[in-house]
């Protein structure tokens, strides 16, 4: 481990083995940082260590390699944390965003083919803050209301108001038809939150699956 690494320590509270099949819940440790991290958890009782992935190391993982052995020769198993959530403005969290989903998929994929085998390493985490960085775009949006509606008048008749095609269903105007009704919210603003919360399921899904691929 270098002084650049910050480190999160997790403590395997109900695992009786060291690293059985499932092992958690995990309590995480912040602020611990430096080449004697491992040992200091380990003095602490930790026996887990959760590594964020940094971009430096995505460019060449053999560089982590190193950390994870610091870890376990500490007696210390390794959580590894894979960016999914990119601070990037050219690929955006997105359901329905091939784009992302192939970076996303290549990453994660790159990540866990490194690893896996190593005995050291005990569970993946995935990219955190994604409700912060993900793109509920309007064109996710109006695929996910015709899962819900066969035409744009069905969308109409539901929301209480004209749509005569799917170009003008889209958030604002689902927000501002809502104004009409108690507390501002409507079916529309229903329909909104049910999108939002399918697309943060569909995004967590695809990690999930390519995880297990």
């Amino acid at each position: 481990l270098t002084p650049r690494l910050t480190c999160l320590l997790a403590a395997l509270l109900t695992c009786s083995a060291a690293f059985c099949a499932r092992p958690g819940p995990f309590v995480f440790v912040h602020g611990l940082q430096g080449d004697d991290a491992p040992a200091v958890a380990r003095d602490l009782g930790m026996n887990t260590l959760y590594l964020n992935l940094e971009s430096e190391d995505l460019k060449d993982l053999s560089r982590v390699d190193a950390k994870v052995k610091s870890a376990q020769e500490a007696g210390l198993g390794v959580i590894v944390a894979i960016p999914t959530v990119p601070r990037s403005f050219s690929v955006v969290p997105s359901a329905g965003g091939a784009t992302y989903r192939e970076w996303v998929a290549a990453l994660i994929t790159r990540v866990v083919e490194h690893f896996r085998g190593n005995p050291a390493v005990v569970a993946w985490a995935m990219g955190d803050y994604l409700e912060r960085h993900i793109d509920y775009n309007v064109e996710d949006f109006r695929r996910f209301l015709q899962t819900l509606y066969a035409t744009p008048e069905e969308v109409g008749a539901s929301w209480g108001r004209p749509i005569a095609n799917w170009a003008d269903a889209d958030e604002p105007a689902a927000r501002e038809n809502d104004k009409q009704f108690v507390l501002g919210v409507g079916r529309a603003l229903v329909d909104v939150a049910d999108f939002h919360r399918q697309a943060f399921a569909d995004v967590m899904s695809h990690w999930a699956e390519t995880l297990r691929a």
